[in-house]
């Protein structure tokens, strides 16, 4: 098994015909915006939802269940647990995450993610600077017209 994208983005949409829909996708960072009046209190709770795509050979064992983690500045913020859903035809498969409210601030945001069939684990993969958090503050507000 071989984790092969790993997709940040503010939130995952599934659409008919089996699509799935990206919205906000991030490349290498996350751009926190704030005007020079505010006072950022960290961290700040912010949607952001993940993709994950695998791929899995057909000798490998199906996995059954998944443990997720975000991890901040080399802290666990938030974990998240739940069932794997494969069609068996297929070997490339998919986790959506979607997440409002998780607590970022400036930093390094990476993830972890373990697979396991049963309780033996498939796959493990860490990433610990997946993005990049960076606060920008705003010099003067945009009018729009």
């Amino acid at each position: 098994m071989k984790l092969l994208d790993a997709l940040f983005c503010d939130d995952i949409r599934h659409e008919a015909s089996n699509k799935v829909s990206l919205m906000g996708l991030y490349n290498d960072r996350i751009v926190i915006h704030l005007d020079n009046s505010m006072e950022a209190k960290w961290p700040l709770p912010i949607n952001l939802s993940t993709l994950l795509r695998f791929s899995i050979e057909e000798n490998e064992k199906q996995p059954v269940r998944f443990e997720f983690e975000y991890i901040l500045n080399e802290k666990t913020i938030v974990k998240i647990e739940g069932g794997v859903n494969l069609d068996n035809a297929n070997k490339v498969f998919t986790i959506a995450l979607t997440g409002s409210g998780i607590p970022l601030e400036p930093g390094d945001l990476g993830f972890s993610i373990k697979i396991f069939h049963s309780n033996q684990i498939c796959l493990t993969e860490m990433n610990k600077t997946a993005l990049k958090i960076i606060a920008m503050e705003i010099k003067e507000k945009r009018k729009l017209i």
